[in-house]
C-alpha cells in the first residue's frame, strides 16, 4: 500500500504505524488550534465582560491605597463597573434563583440588614462610613449574581481569572522589594501599618493567602507536568516566603490547613499524590527559609511569630489583644442581640478598643445584623457549600473541576482566617470570596478537559 499524501511507502505492517503517526499529528494540530482559539476568544466583542472581570481581578490589587475605607470604595466601584457594563451590553439583568429554599432566605436577609441599618441605635443612617458599608454589602451580593450568570454562559476557561490572583500578589511582592531597596529609611511601624498597596501588613497577608490557595490547588493538575511543576514550585515558594515575611500567625495556619486539604484530595482521588506532596512541601520549606533570610523587622518570619506566642504571658497577649476586643464586642451584642447595631457598628461602639472590626466574622455579623441576620447568612453559606459540592462531584474530569477546587480552597483559607481576622470585612478578601462562591456554584460543563 502506498500513502502518497504523507510520502510513506512500505508494507502493510508499516502502514498502520504511519496512519497512527498521521492521526497523532492531526490531533496535536487540532489541540493547538483549540488553544489558539481560546487565547483569541478572550478579545472577541462577545467576551468583553469576561475580559473586564479578568482585568478587575488584577486591578483591585494595583489600585488600592493605605486606607481601608478608600480601598472599600475602590472595590465597590470595580464591582459596580462590571454590573453596569453587563446591563449596558446585554440589556438585561441576571435571573434570580427560582429555588425558594435560597431565594427567600436571601430576600429576608436583605430586608433584615436594611432594618438593622435604618433602626441603628447609633443613628448610622446619617454616618457616611455606615452608608458606604451598607452599599458595599449589597454590591457584593448583586456582583455575585452578575458574575455567576456571565461565567455560567461563557465557554472560555476560568483559570486565567483565578491565576490573576497569585500573579497580582507576585506583583505586590516585587513592589515590596523595590520599596524596601529604594526607601532612605525603613521603619518597622510604617511597614506594619502602612505597607505599599494596602492598609496593613496583615491585610496584605490575606491577599497572599488567596494567591497561595490558587497555587496549592494547582499542584494537583500540574503534578505530572515537569516544566509546569517546576514553575509552580518557584512561584509558590515566593508566595510562601512573602506570607512568612508578613508574620501573620492566623494567615500562616489557615494556609497550612488549606495545604493539608489539598493533599487529602490528592491522596484520595488522584494517583500522583507523591508529586503533589513534593510540590507543596518543597515550596513551603523553601518559602520558610526565604522568609527567614529576608526578615528584617521584629514581626517578620515564622520563628518570630512562634517566639511571640511562646513569650506571651497572658491569653490576651497570645491573641494579640483579640480577647479584649471580643469581650467588648460581646457587651454590645448582648444589648442588641436581635437586629444588631447596623453596618460599621463596631466603629461607633462607645466601648470600642480597636479602630475597625472585631477580628471575628461571627462577632462582626452579630454586631451588624443581629442574631437573625447572622443565622440567615450561615444558612445561605451552608446552602452554597452543599449545592456547590454536588456540582463539584458532577464536574470531576470536566473542564472546570480544578477551577472549582481552587475556589473552595480560597473559601476554606479565608473563612478559617476570618475566625481571628477580617476576611469577611476587608475589601480585597471579600472580593475573592464573592468570586470563589460564584465559581463554586457554577454548573458542571459537559466538555472534558484539563486545567
Amino acid at each position: 500500500m502506498i500513502l502518497n499524501n504523507v510520502g510513506c511507502v512500505g508494507c502493510d505492517c508499516r502502514d498502520k504505524a504511519c496512519l497512527v503517526s498521521l492521526n497523532q499529528k492531526r490531533h496535536q494540530g487540532n489541540a493547538r488550534d483549540k488553544a489558539c482559539l481560546v487565547s483569541t476568544d478572550i478579545f472577541r466583542p462577545e467576551n468583553r465582560l469576561y475580559l473586564l472581570l479578568l482585568l478587575i481581578t488584577f486591578s483591585i490589587v494595583i489600585l488600592v491605597k493605605n486606607n481601608i475605607f478608600i480601598n472599600a470604595q475602590i472595590i465597590f466601584w470595580h464591582e459596580m463597573t462590571f454590573i453596569l457594563f453587563y446591563i449596558f451590553l446585554k440589556r438585561k439583568i441576571p435571573t434570580f434563583p427560582k429555588d425558594m429554599s435560597i431565594f427567600l432566605p436571601i430576600l429576608l436577609w436583605y430586608i433584615l440588614i436594611t432594618i438593622s441599618f435604618l433602626n441603628s441605635p447609633y443613628d448610622l443612617i446619617n454616618k457616611n462610613l455606615a452608608l458606604h458599608r451598607y452599599a458595599e454589602t449589597i454590591a457584593h451580593i448583586v456582583f455575585f449574581f452578575f458574575i455567576r450568570e456571565e461565567l455560567t454562559n461563557t465557554e472560555l476557561p476560568l483559570y486565567p481569572i483565578l491565576i490573576a490572583i497569585p500573579l497580582s500578589t507576585l506583583y505586590v511582592e516585587i513592589i515590596f522589594v523595590l520599596f524596601y531597596l529604594l526607601s532612605p529609611e525603613n521603619i518597622s511601624s510604617v511597614w506594619l501599618g502602612y505597607p505599599p498597596l494596602n492598609s496593613n501588613i496583615r491585610h496584605t497577608g490575606m491577599q497572599i493567602m488567596a494567591g497561595l490557595s490558587v497555587l496549592l490547588a494547582a499542584a494537583i493538575p500540574f503534578a505530572s507536568a515537569k516544566k509546569k511543576s517546576l514553575l509552580l514550585v518557584l512561584t509558590t515558594s515566593l508566595l510562601w516566603a512573602f506570607l512568612f515575611w508578613t508574620g501573620g500567625r492566623g494567615a500562616i495556619l489557615s494556609t497550612f490547613i488549606c495545604s493539608i486539604f489539598i493533599l487529602i484530595i490528592s491522596f484520595k482521588y488522584y494517583p500522583d499524590f507523591i508529586s503533589t506532596f513534593k510540590i507543596i512541601s518543597v515550596s513551603m520549606i523553601t518559602g520558610f527559609f526565604l522568609g527567614e533570610f529576608f526578615s528584617c523587622f521584629e514581626w517578620n518570619g515564622l520563628l518570630h511569630s512562634i517566639s511571640r506566642s511562646i513569650n506571651a504571658t497572658t491569653i490576651d497577649k497570645l491573641s494579640a489583644g483579640r480577647i479584649e476586643i471580643w469581650k467588648t464586642a460581646l457587651v454590645t451584642i448582648k444589648s442588641h442581640l436581635l437586629l444588631g447595631v447596623g453596618p460599621q457598628g463596631y466603629i461607633f461602639m462607645p466601648n470600642n478598643i480597636y479602630p475597625n472590626h472585631p477580628h471575628n466574622l461571627f462577632l462582626q455579623f452579630l454586631l451588624e445584623w443581629g442574631i437573625v441576620g447572622t443565622i440567615l447568612f450561615i444558612y445561605i453559606f451552608i446552602w452554597i457549600i452543599i449545592k456547590g459540592l454536588i456540582q463539584f462531584r458532577i464536574a470531576k474530569g470536566h473542564t472546570i473541576y480544578f477551577e472549582k477546587l481552587i475556589s473552595i480552597a480560597i473559601i476554606i483559607t479565608l473563612t478559617l482566617n476570618g475566625l481571628t481576622g477580617g476576611t469577611y470585612y476587608l475589601p480585597q478578601p471579600s472580593y475573592y470570596l464573592v468570586l470563589s462562591f460564584a465559581i463554586w456554584l457554577l454548573p458542571a460543563r459537559s466538555k472534558v478537559g484539563r486545567f
